[in-house]
């Protein structure tokens, strides 16, 4: 068994009233279990997918601020327009075949350069939803499904 025995007796102590029968009690638990939020590494392929996908026309907006200038002084005086047309250069690198990925550390950059996208007009706002979402999971309380039999054996635990 890899289910944290110990978790078991406690939740299952939490029960208010408590469930005498383990069968029940396990269905209880597994009905009433919560999730935490884990980042994950999210595919480069699957991100340009969305974009281009996107039936608000969202890629063509990006393709054309990709074919815009920077300010004279980027990189090292940058002005407001320059963050969008990096994030649309960044945006039309991504290829469709790249399955290196987006690792949970730079995730959080990622999503700015998405969101200067969305701010300049070139991203919508469900878009930005769908790949925000992608960079995690809803990782279950319990590593497996509860049975009678388990929450027996973590009762019997001292």
């Amino acid at each position: 068994m890899s289910v944290d025995l110990h978790a078991v007796k406690v939740a299952d102590t939490a029960i208010s009233p408590a469930i005498a029968d383990p069968t029940a009690a396990a269905a209880y638990l597994m009905t009433h279990q919560t999730y935490t939020a884990q980042a994950v590494s999210v595919k480069k392929a699957v991100v340009h997918g969305i974009l281009f996908e996107a039936s608000t026309g969202d890629w063509l907006r990006i393709m054309a601020r990709a074919d815009l200038s920077f300010s004279s002084g980027y990189p090292n005086t940058p002005i407001a327009s320059d963050a969008p047309i990096a994030a649309a250069k960044m945006a039309v690198a991504l290829a469709a075949s790249d399955i290196t990925e987006i690792d949970p550390t730079g995730w959080a950059d990622f999503l700015a350069q998405i969101a200067a996208l969305v701010a300049a007009g070139d991203v919508s706002t469900a878009t930005q939803t769908a790949i925000t979402a992608l960079g995690t999971i809803q990782v279950p309380q319990w590593s497996e499904t509860l049975t009678g039999g388990i929450v027996q054996t973590a009762r019997a635990q001292p």
